[in-house]
């Protein structure tokens, strides 16, 4: 995902993105290994994007918080 795009996204649509990677992950998980792990990464890679968007300062602990859980 392209910073500029991700950073034009509101709160809202980036933590639906985020869950909808961890969906695909749990489609794939047991099914396809490769599928499934691209699929965590991605949604790791949003939090990371999230985490770096200015718009999250105040809740950045959530975020670092949902990024260790799942880790």
């Amino acid at each position: 995902m392209d910073r500029n795009r991700w950073d034009n996204f509101s709160k809202r649509q980036q933590l639906l993105t985020i869950g909808a990677e961890f969906m695909r992950a749990k489609v794939w998980q047991g099914k396809d290994k490769n599928n499934f792990l691209s699929a965590l990464e991605r949604a790791f890679e949003l939090i990371d994007l999230a985490i770096a968007d200015k718009k999250w300062r105040e809740n950045v602990l959530m975020l670092l918080r949902l990024r260790e859980e799942v880790d």
